[in-house]
């Protein structure tokens, strides 16, 4: 084991490395780039530009390493030594490739986009939510979330661009950027310590997250349904704060902020009905496909009601909700529903290019898609009025512009 000083020495004069080049990278690339001219440059850059991830960059380091290893110990030694240290290295390998074994890669499918979170293999038995969603490595990856051993990144060094303490009951998030990458340091409350930290590529893809033991399913669940947000953006999705119900087929969005009563109003549907089913419970993914159809779908977030159901459906309506000791529905004018809606949908507002996206999402979705607002007391009968209103056979009578 080496101190840094002697690290220093070694990199510096004996792989003819500048060290202080390596140090000041801030991103993968760079500290790659700071590698040329030496043996490690040319199979690390390729390994990164084919795969962009540092999970297989290990693996590549590590076989580098070890055929080395061989190579010298058959040049240099003889007879019982080179004997007894060849065994020795084997065992190293087999010990590295449990390792590997060990901490695993697994992909999932949510709204049509797939992403990966890389782990050690017990940490996925927390992750019983994402089951529904796995699917095989066979296409496009929109992001991989990266498990890190190891202390909660520092935010020394970086630019503090928003905190949000917004919210009593929700953890606290704290964003900061540099160069090329985003920071997220989260607390469990508002005035909780930090628990978990996201270090982030500026384009969303690659993905770090360091945690304390304990705080593994909080930390990757906020990372995951964090980064799903900005990444798929592009893709005109968006993330939603809502209750979904699903009867006859269509889905329904109930919108309103913590504590409006959006469960409560998806429980007296299924009350109510007995075709009626839970899609999910808090964060919901509504997506514009080709051809004007607007589709939400079920994921790995659904607060606190297991609700991860891998299951789709047309969007007949979304319905903000406000509590009133009476029962009375209206649809509202696209002018009325847009500042309800952008309330529901997850993103940076700190960032206007990310806010762009959503504007423009957001008006494509009110023009396919209707929008009522339910004033209602939590019973039958303000289910059974939202039923009757928002079904599709009513809502293509009753055009709102």
């Amino acid at each position: 084991c080496y101190n840094l000083s002697e690290l220093d020495y070694i990199i510096g004069s004996k792989l003819k490395i500048d060290v202080n080049n390596l140090r000041n990278s801030e991103n993968v690339e760079q500290f790659i780039f700071s590698l040329r001219g030496t043996e490690f440059f040319e199979f690390m850059n390729k390994c990164y530009k084919e795969t962009k991830s540092l999970f297989e960059l290990e693996m590549k380091l590590d076989l580098y390493y070890y055929l080395r290893l061989d190579k010298a110990i058959g040049k240099y030694l003889n007879g019982n030594d080179k004997s007894i240290l060849k065994k020795i290295n084997g065992i190293e390998v087999d010990l590295a490739n449990i390792s590997m074994i060990y901490r695993i890669k697994k992909y999932y499918k949510v709204a049509e986009q797939v992403f990966g979170i890389e782990a050690a293999e017990a940490t996925f038995a927390l992750l019983d939510n994402y089951a529904p969603f796995e699917v095989a490595e066979d296409e496009a990856v929109r992001f991989t979330i990266v498990v890190e051993e190891g202390p909660i990144s520092s935010a020394e060094g970086w630019q503090n661009v928003y905190t949000d303490t917004s919210d009593e009951d929700m953890p606290r998030i704290e964003l900061y950027q540099r160069a090329e990458e985003w920071l997220f340091r989260v607390s469990t409350s508002k005035e909780g310590e930090i628990v978990s930290a996201m270090r982030c590529s500026r384009n969303w893809r690659e993905v770090h997250v360091s945690l304390l033991p304990g705080y593994e399913r909080f930390a990757i669940d906020n990372a995951a349904m964090l980064v799903f947000a900005f990444a798929t953006l592009e893709n005109q999705t968006l993330l939603f704060h809502s209750s979904v119900i699903v009867r006859k087929g269509v889905g329904y969005l109930f919108l309103g902020h913590s504590g409006t009563g959006k469960s409560t109003h998806s429980r007296q549907w299924l009350a109510a009905f007995d075709d009626a089913v839970l899609l999910n419970d808090d964060n919901p993914a509504v997506r514009i496909c080709e051809g004007g159809e607007v589709r939400v779908y079920g994921s790995p977030w659904s607060g606190k009601t297991p609700g991860y159901r891998n299951e789709e459906a047309p969007v007949a309506a979304l319905v903000q909700l406000a509590q009133a000791p009476h029962n009375e529905i209206k649809r509202l004018k696209m002018t009325q529903a847009y500042p309800y809606v952008l309330a529901s949908v997850s993103g940076l507002k700190v960032l206007p290019e990310m806010m762009d996206q959503i504007y423009e999402s957001i008006a494509q979705l009110l023009e396919l898609s209707p929008v009522y607002l339910l004033e209602c007391l939590p019973n039958l009968d303000a289910a059974q009025l939202c039923a009757q209103t928002c079904s599709p056979s009513h809502c293509r009578t009753d055009k709102t512009l």
